[in-house]
């Protein structure tokens, strides 16, 4: 049980009737690819970016317009797990726009997971009364979310 997350959320359990279920300030992108042009690929980033909302974490899609709320694929029809990338390879656009969008979403979880680091150090003494930030202010502390 020591891992789960029941146990993990256990731990911010004031005492008092009061539950504070901490900021893990995680940064989501997601990314789907399915074998049809319209086989829920949109649908399931609105899930995973939804998810992310509920558990406190920050969505971040990639550049519009080809990531508008997450980079979204599609094989035509082939199974194979490097479709996507073959198809691209043969300079089909659909998989062009997809790659794009992939590689755009990448690099816009990154920057906002350097702002948020960033700012959450700088604003340590500012958020550390706040017990739903402990958890990622420890962090920082220990080192294991290093800034530069």
């Amino acid at each position: 049980m020591g891992n789960s997350l029941g146990y993990y959320f256990s731990n911010f359990f004031s005492g008092e009737p009061k539950f504070h279920i901490p900021r893990l300030m995680k940064v989501v992108g997601s990314i789907t690819q399915g074998s049809h042009i319209f086989a829920g690929q949109e649908l399931a980033q609105a899930f995973i970016n939804t998810h992310a909302i509920l558990m406190r974490c920050i969505p971040v899609p990639g550049d519009l317009w080809e990531s508008y709320m997450g980079a979204g694929g599609w094989t035509e029809g082939s199974p194979n797990t490097s479709a996507l990338q073959t198809l691209a390879e043969e300079g089909k656009p659909d998989a062009q726009i997809a790659v794009r969008a992939a590689q755009s979403l990448g690099i816009r979880v990154a920057e906002m997971a350097l702002i948020i680091r960033k700012g959450l150090s700088v604003n340590a003494d500012l958020l550390q009364e706040q017990e739903t930030y402990q958890p990622v202010l420890q962090k920082i502390k220990k080192g294991s979310l290093k800034h530069s």
